[in-house]
């Protein structure tokens, strides 16, 4: 039987887990591991082992209950939304890359941008961007000192998997929190102003996450930390493929958070909301 083969990287958490993606001839979608990936060794989680769920049935597009390409049905859905007054598109990235990627189209025929809900941007110059885009986590089990401010057991279970090894390796993990973590070596909870406790250098990575609801004073406070001290900062978006999502974005500094939608549909600013 012949089969399409495609090497990639799971669209989930930003965690960047690499897998296969076959495809036989009937167009259906399963996932092989990548054992030579360098992040997850060939695991994968929950979300991961479910990606033909996620894929079938969305190889092509649909107008009027006809297959056709997705360009015809991004013109087609721009023109008749072109009567719609002040236009808002929100998207959280909860879709595989090829929606995310229609829906960016449609939003750039409009004239407008698709929301993500993540405004950290927007308080950050543009030069801080790429911190919060993540740095890899391919040399984390390099680092002599870990921190933590997000708990990888409830949202990122593959996160653990280097954690354990860059441990096995020497690194000290220090869970900053109220909660104990088993892997860390300590728990400290410390407010901001006591970071410098942490004894942070260039062989340092601080591990946190930002999205819908994140602090944006949080986020600056963790930034001036890596900068001031040269560790390196490795933002994680938990929410399916937001990392795709938030990419697609090309002026960050113009999302707008739920709330701030909020208040421009009680304004009337927004008459017409469109949510993928």
């Amino acid at each position: 039987m012949k089969e399409e083969i495609y090497r990639t990287v799971c669209p989930g958490c930003g965690i960047g887990c690499g897998l296969y993606i076959r495809e036989d001839e009937q167009g259906k979608v399963s996932v092989d591991f990548l054992k030579s990936s360098p992040v997850n060794l060939g695991k994968l989680c929950r979300f991961g082992m479910k990606l033909p769920n996620y894929y079938s049935g969305s190889t092509s597009s649909m107008l009027d209950g006809q297959e056709c390409d997705t360009e015809d049905s991004v013109k087609a859905a721009a023109s008749r939304l072109k009567g719609a007054d002040k236009v808002a598109m929100l998207s959280v990235g909860n879709t595989t890359c090829e929606e995310q990627m229609a829906f960016a189209k449609l939003a750039e025929t409009l004239g407008t941008l698709v929301h993500t809900g993540i405004d950290t941007y927007n308080e950050i110059p543009p030069e801080y961007y790429s911190y919060l885009d993540g740095e890899s986590l391919e040399n984390l089990e390099e680092a002599s000192k870990i921190v933590l401010f997000v708990d990888p057991y409830v949202q990122y279970p593959l996160l653990v998997r280097k954690l354990l090894a860059a441990k096995q390796k020497g690194a000290h993990i220090t869970a900053v929190g109220t909660a104990e973590l088993h892997l860390a070596n300590e728990t400290k909870n410390l407010s901001p102003e006591h970071y410098e406790e942490l004894g942070l250098d260039n062989d340092s990575v601080i591990i946190t996450d930002v999205h819908l609801h994140t602090n944006k004073d949080h986020v600056r406070q963790l930034l001036n930390l890596s900068l001031d001290t040269g560790a390196k900062i490795h933002f994680i978006k938990p929410f399916v493929n937001s990392e795709g999502a938030n990419r697609l974005v090309e002026d960050k500094a113009k999302v707008c958070s739920i709330p701030q939608i909020l208040d421009e549909i009680e304004e009337g600013n927004i008459k017409t909301l469109f949510l993928l």
